[in-house]
């Protein structure tokens, strides 16, 4: 019993607080290491969503275990970043990083891809808008990102230009 939620987020804010980390540190941090790490956040927050269905049972996570969808020549796997809720945008980007390589070099071991609480995917660096995904047993969810896209939009009244994202969350309804 599945069901989807998008939604359409300004990413103005998050850009130029990436900008400032990316100044003041020396790991470089992405969109989608800062994305990861409010999902951690709202996680904590929705313990609901931080869950696993294996049969008729739900297991309910302490931490924020997020699976990360990473393409290789192979196909795609979700390696799964553990403890995500205590970890800095630095540290996420470091701890994807390290998956990332071990993926495209074929050493991802069977701990590196399961254990996961939630996935997120973001193909928004291949130039998908927005899209649905398919959430990865047992997990209960997973968020799908589009490409960051200047829109026009209105604030105050007034058409503005606004950097937008798409997200779809799909869910598992139990």
């Amino acid at each position: 019993p599945h069901f989807y939620l998008t939604v359409e987020y300004e990413l103005d804010g998050l850009l130029a607080h990436r900008k400032s980390l990316n100044a003041s540190g020396d790991t470089k941090v992405s969109v989608n290491d800062l994305i990861i790490f409010c999902v951690s956040r709202a996680l904590m927050k929705e313990p609901r969503v931080n869950v696993n269905l294996v049969g008729d049972d739900i297991h309910q996570f302490e931490q924020a275990n997020i699976s990360v969808a990473i393409a290789t020549d192979e196909g795609l796997y979700p390696a799964t970043v553990r403890a995500v809720d205590a970890m800095s945008p630095a540290d996420i980007a470091m701890a994807v990083g390290a998956l990332a390589e071990k993926a495209r070099t074929g050493k991802l071991a069977k701990e590196d891809i399961s254990g996961g609480s939630f996935t997120v995917s973001n193909l928004g660096m291949f130039g998908v808008t927005n899209f649905t995904a398919i959430i990865n047993p047992p997990m209960g969810a997973i968020l799908a990102l589009g490409k960051g896209e200047q829109k026009v939009v209105v604030k105050d009244g007034e058409p503005a230009v606004a950097t937008i994202i798409s997200a779809t969350l799909s869910c598992d309804h139990r």
